[in-house]
């Protein structure tokens, strides 16, 4: 008996939100985790960010951003990058020149992608990626933000950059979804007007939404 390509065809149901967020989630907690530890790993060595690479050297970059998991950031002739993890290497005499085009200088200056090493001072200041106390959520810290009282998590969120902020959006919601009592109003109004500087109706918004129907 002949096969029917249409009844032996797997139809495999989509995810839902609260599926896809949850995933998301999963997937940013690890790449803070492995990104926590190369930056670790240049803490207990500071000499090796200020001693000039040598020419076969490469740059390390990751790319961490607030979107779907299926979401892929093509490199051209540097391959590929999932939206919540993985990692490019890239020489680092082609790091200023081929490989720097004017998408890859915004996802650097957005903080989409991360320079973990490879770079010395003086390049990381020309390249816009001398990041700043405070700007990039460390796994520890991840970890800890729903306990975190309102008062240090205003001014831990303040520091953030624009993407890490909305990591820290995308772990509230996501958690309110699974019905995490830490989640409450209290918290999210501030923090969510603090983010209406880069989202004109706040990166919290869904939560107040479903807050006010209740």
């Amino acid at each position: 008996m002949e096969a029917n390509p249409v009844a032996d065809t797997v139809v495999q149901s989509q995810p839902t939100e609260t599926e896809l967020l949850r995933q998301q989630n999963e997937a940013l907690a690890k790449q803070l985790e492995a990104m926590q530890k190369q930056i670790e790993a240049m803490q207990k060595n500071p000499g090796s960010t200020v001693v000039m690479a040598k020419p076969e050297e490469t740059v390390e970059l990751t790319y961490i951003a607030a979107v779907s998991p299926t979401n892929v950031l093509s490199l051209g002739d540097y391959g590929y990058l999932n939206g919540v993890g993985g990692y490019v290497e890239v020489p680092r005499k082609e790091f200023g020149g081929k490989f720097m085009t004017p998408e890859i200088r915004g996802l650097l200056n957005q903080r989409r992608l991360i320079v973990l090493n490879g770079l010395n001072e003086d390049e990381r200041r020309r390249y816009n990626v001398d990041y700043k106390d405070g700007e990039l959520l460390d796994m520890q810290m991840f970890d800890r933000l729903l306990d975190v009282g309102l008062e240090r998590l205003k001014e831990l969120f303040s520091k953030l950059c624009v993407e890490h902020k909305r990591m820290v959006a995308t772990h509230f919601i996501s958690s309110y979804q699974r019905g995490d009592n830490r989640i409450s109003r209290e918290k999210v109004e501030p923090l969510n007007d603090l983010s209406k500087s880069e989202d004109p109706k706040g990166m919290f918004r869904p939560i107040l939404e479903s807050l006010n129907k209740v």
